[in-house]
Formats: structure tokens, sequence, C-alpha cells
């Protein structure tokens, strides 16, 4: 291969990496300035979670969270001897804090939502375990966004 064909390939090269560096510059700048005024902050959602307080008789089994580009979720399991009270105690919990209930959309889940947030409750009792989690999404936002205004 000739010199000239080399820095021909050698340059177009250069380029394609400066503009998809440029490009991906742009995209995380705007990301981040979106992600500081438009939505709820991990540190928002945590701090609410941990307003919530935990059944006495509930096992810790873990933890899920995730934080990225336009939605956060975190999302706690429990073991339990049974789920009778859990939906009552969570309930309770919730509307005392401000939160509104959307839905049961079955004997087992249960929806709320506050601002920009949701809430989930999910009892499972084949497992004899439950999962409540908090979530906000830039692309999902929340029912009480659009129900009460």
């Amino acid at each position: 291969m000739s010199y000239r064909i080399k820095n021909i390939i050698l340059i177009k090269g250069f380029l394609a990496v400066t503009g998809l560096l440029f490009i991906s510059i742009i995209y995380f700048s705007i990301a981040r300035s979106m992600d500081k005024t438009d939505g709820v902050s991990f540190r928002e959602l945590s701090d609410e979670m941990n307003k919530i307080p935990r059944l006495k008789d509930a096992v810790f089994i873990k933890r899920h969270q995730s934080d990225r580009f336009g939605s956060a979720l975190i999302s706690d399991r429990f073991a339990m001897h049974s789920s009778i009270g859990v939906a009552e105690k969570y309930n309770e919990w919730l509307i005392r804090d401000g939160w509104v209930a959307l839905s049961a959309g079955s004997i087992r889940e249960y929806e709320y939502c506050k601002g920009k947030m949701t809430a989930a409750l999910e009892l499972n009792e084949n497992t004899r375990s439950f999962s409540f989690s908090l979530s906000w999404s830039r692309y999902a936002p929340s029912r009480c966004l659009t129900k009460f205004k």
C-alpha cells in the first residue's frame, strides 16, 4: 500500500474518532443537564425509600438499585411467613406520607404515586415474599402528573 493511501486511511480514522468523541461529549452534557433540571435525583428517591418503615416480621432479602439516564429505581425484596396485613400496612404508611393510591392491579399488586415518583408493592404467596419499589422515569411519567392535573 502506498504512503498516500495509508495517510488517507489514517486521516479518515482520526476524523471518525474525533467525530464520535464530539458527539459523545454533546450527548452526555445534554443528558446531565436534563437529569439535573427535569427529574428526580437518585438521592431523592433513596431518601423517600428510607422514610418508609419496614415490617417487623419481614426478613430483608436483597435490594436492587438502578440509576440511569432518564430513570431511577430502588426495589427491596422481603420474605415473610404470611402476607396478611402487608398491603394494609404499606397503604397506611404511604397515604400518611402523601402518596396517592392509584390502583390495586390485582389482589397482589398495588400502585401509588407522589409527584414524579411511582411506588409499587407486589405480594407473592407462592414464595412467601413481597417486593416494594420506588421509581422514576422520564419516559414513563408518574400517573400522578396526568391523573390530577
